[in-house]
């Protein structure tokens, strides 16, 4: 019972709450020092700290998606409904699904721009019926690989929080506006040593990552113009890069709907890392008003529930999915996952009784995320032995970097933290991250590489010492301000209030 004794050892770490005057707020409400009346997202303290700009989370920036009017009705067949429904998505357009148990015996694809798979609300359930052929695959995917066109070497190094690029003069020449472009580096064994990961970090060794998937706004001589800044820097020394991309699928929504792919637990526990839905190299998508289900009074799904992989821009909002039968190793038990994505919203999400509910996972190059007003409990670890201990939602692997978890309950807990060997070797798992006025009876652990911010809490145990497991290398301790006065907090949403500066 691993976090039973954490309560324990964690008692008494909270810091001092700010009095109401030391914020300069007569009213009783505070504010982070980090975060002025006067802030713009060049704002850096003394000792070097600063809040990144999230105000580009979610589709199209920051927009709510669409509702679109339909364009064919289904109601469900007797039987197995693949077919169906997959010559439906390949039409196009947005498919309404009318009420009733939608049995799905194989897997759906949608590889095409503008489609939405919409139910009548939650009486419309999907039930995806598969129990093999599932392991690191889902039962819709979303997309495909982005297609990759051409390389420039960056001519100079890319500064965090830049809006701007430089190149050869005739690369730059050969971009337009508008263009969709990935900057990414080699991890090189110099920037492995620059975190202090040397032995550890492995997986993506000598590799070329992407960091920032990005839209030209404008190009004048060698110098690119970018939609979003970067979060953290590319260097001439790691091989820098941009490469021309294409995403083929967008603006693509799954709405309205409830859904099951719970199986026989048997064969649950013999595949890995099974989603319902998998966005693979997408931009400006959306899922929305979605939940898991059960139809016996057991579990929802088979491990996880939705994924991001290298997409941007995509919006998860008020959807819930709970209960996985496979919370074991091997990445399972994820039930709203990103990975190597910018600028994705989970949004009035609620994940119960997962292994990691809410995770970032395996890659480098996460950024810009955002989890705001999201509920995590019940988070828990499975073994084949049947042992269990509670888990909590986390950012798992490779240097998730300047992303924001505000105005959340976590009863279970969340964790940034140097993850070791652990996961084949995911050391440092963040940097630059934020947590803004969170709360709940779990626990918070935030030891980030370099700077990281807790600002605004209550009830939540926090740890910024690695008390329970030894010195952790994150020095220095990551920031706190206002830990058991996150009520008082001003403004509740960082997200919104950043929003508002940006777009006033």
């Amino acid at each position: 019972m691993r976090w039973a004794l954490v309560v324990v050892i964690f008692a008494g770490c909270h810091a001092p709450a700010p009095a109401p005057d030391d914020a300069g707020q007569g009213d009783g409400t505070w504010r982070s020092a980090l975060y002025p009346d006067d802030w713009t997202p060049a704002f850096t303290d003394d000792a070097g700290r600063f809040l990144h700009d999230f105000s580009y989370a979610g589709y199209e920036g920051g927009l709510e998606p669409p509702f679109l009017p339909a364009t064919v009705t289904l109601t469900p067949p007797p039987g197995d409904a693949t077919a169906m429904l997959q010559q439906a998505i390949d039409d196009g357009g947005v498919v309404l699904l009318g009420p009733g148990t939608w049995r799905i015996e194989g897997s759906l694809s949608i590889a095409r721009p503008g489609v939405v798979l919409r139910g009548a609300g939650p009486s419309t359930t999907l039930v995806f019926t598969r129990n093999t052929g599932l392991d690191y695959g889902q039962n819709v995917l979303i997309g495909s690989a982005p297609r990759e066109t051409g390389e420039a070497p960056l001519a100079a190094d890319g500064e965090t929080r830049s809006l701007t690029i430089t190149l050869g003069a005739m690369d730059a020449g050969a971009l337009q506006p508008g263009d969709d472009v990935v900057l990414g580096h080699v991890i090189t064994p110099e920037f492995i040593a620059a975190y202090g990961m040397t032995g550890t970090w492995r997986a993506f060794n000598d590799t070329w990552q992407p960091m920032a998937w990005r839209t030209v706004r404008a190009v004048q001589g060698d110098t690119v113009t970018l939609d979003v800044p970067l979060r953290s820097a590319l260097l001439v020394r790691d091989r820098a890069s941009l490469r021309r991309v294409v995403h083929p699928v967008h603006h693509v929504g799954i709405e309205s709907l409830s859904f099951t792919n719970a199986v026989d637990t048997t064969a649950a526990l013999a595949m890995n890392q099974a989603a319902v839905f998998s966005f693979s190299g997408v931009k400006d998508c959306w899922v929305r008003d979605v939940r898991s289900v059960s139809l016996d009074g057991g579990a929802h799904v088979q491990s996880g529930g939705v994924r991001v992989h290298q997409s941007r821009r995509v919006t998860v909002t008020k959807s819930a999915i709970g209960r996985a039968q496979h919370r074991g190793s091997g990445g399972n038990g994820y039930l709203f996952e990103v990975r190597q994505s910018n600028e994705v919203l989970f949004q009035d999400c609620e994940g119960r009784d997962g292994r990691h509910n809410f995770i970032q996972n395996w890659g480098f190059g996460t950024s810009g995320c955002v989890w705001q007003r999201v509920t995590s409990a019940g988070g828990a670890s499975e073994s084949a032995f049947g042992t269990n201990s509670s888990s909590f939602s986390e950012f798992h692997h490779s240097l998730a970097t300047a992303n924001l978890i505000e105005d959340s309950t976590f009863d279970d807990g969340f964790a940034i933290v140097n993850r070791r060997q652990e996961s084949t070797g995911a050391g440092h798992t963040g940097t630059q991250n934020v947590f803004w006025n969170v709360r709940g009876a779990g626990a918070l652990r935030s030891m980030q590489h370099g700077h990281g911010y807790v600002i605004g809490t209550e009830q939540l145990v926090v740890d910024t010492k690695d008390l329970l497991f030894g010195f952790a290398g994150t020095e220095p301790l990551d920031s706190t301000e206002g830990l058991d006065a996150g009520t008082r907090l001003r403004p509740r949403s960082l997200l919104d209030d950043q929003r508002r500066r940006r777009r006033p």
